[in-house]
């Protein structure tokens, strides 16, 4: 479910996360949570993930890399299936473990699962800001250093907090207009300003 929010932030919303959590996920998280690569190998995929995600947002951006952002998604699919497959694949060779009641203990803690719901919002809302941070220094140079992305985050959340809505207009505002201030990256997401910002494009 994380890495479904993960790639699809802007088609996902909080009654999907709530399905998803319980329909997908009582029984196959709990076999890939238990059977699943050593913690070194799952740290070098969740490193490669959140790279080839990042390489897919920036080919969006242009038509003439639609063919590698094509290649990306694959690549992601591919991983997602290896680890489902390595997981069941691990299950399956120890299926004697659901004799022991620790078993049936582990998987009953999976039903806790609604637990998990604060981070996907979390991580919904960050894959927002890292969306618009990302178009922004695209477009312009005010995230180049440190406190200029401060900047930016502070005026985001100014304006659109953790409001999906609101976030979904600025990211569609970002792509538009070619952001040149700070100030009008703040008057741009300033619901009150009706002002035209065409001119910056």
């Amino acid at each position: 479910m994380i890495y479904k929010v993960v790639t699809k932030y802007n088609k996902i919303d909080v009654a999907d996360m709530i399905t998803g959590l319980f329909k997908f996920s009582i029984v196959p998280m709990f076999i890939i949570n238990e059977y699943t690569f050593n913690i070194g190998i799952e740290l070098i995929l969740v490193l490669v993930s959140v790279f080839i995600t990042m390489l897919i947002a920036v080919a969006e951006y242009k038509p003439e890399y639609q063919a590698v952002k094509t290649f990306f998604n694959w690549i992601l699919v591919f991983l997602g299936v290896l680890i489902f497959i390595f997981a069941f694949k691990g299950f399956f060779s120890h299926v004697s473990d659901a004799k022991e009641v620790i078993f049936w203990k582990k998987i009953t803690l999976e039903f806790l699962l609604i637990s998990h719901f604060p981070l996907l919002v979390f991580l919904q809302i960050a894959n927002y800001y890292e969306q618009i941070l990302i178009r922004i220094k695209i477009k312009s140079k005010l995230t180049n250093k440190f406190i200029g992305k401060i900047k930016v985050l502070m005026i985001l959340f100014k304006n659109c907090k953790f409001n999906k809505t609101k976030l979904e207009n600025a990211l569609s505002k970002v792509k538009k207009n070619r952001i040149v201030s700070f100030q009008q990256l703040d008057n741009m997401l300033d619901e009150n300003n009706t002002s035209d910002l065409s001119y910056f494009q």
